[in-house]
């Protein structure tokens, strides 16, 4: 999990979540339309999508981090095997 991001999950995706993998897909779809009102889908929806274009901003943010302080550790380790080599 990344630290500090907050997910909202409301009722259709906690109900789609906790029965993904024990119900047949179109049984699943008919249960939401029972159950769940088109805007509160449509909500559920956009409050989805939010939330993973912040996790993916986010994780983007850390990879680059990772990258970087990768990419600086092969630069420091090269320099200072060179700096060996030359003495």
């Amino acid at each position: 999990m990344v630290e500090g991001l907050q997910l909202v999950l409301c009722s259709p995706v906690c109900f789609l979540v906790k029965n993904y993998c024990q119900t047949q897909v179109k049984a699943l779809k008919s249960a939401l339309l029972d159950f769940y009102d088109g805007d509160m889908l449509l909500n559920a929806k956009q409050q989805l999508l939010t939330d993973l274009a912040a996790l993916h901003n986010r994780l983007e943010l850390i990879l680059f981090r990772i990258y970087r302080n990768a990419v600086m550790a092969i630069v420091d380790s090269s320099a200072k095997s060179l700096i060996c080599l030359l003495r």
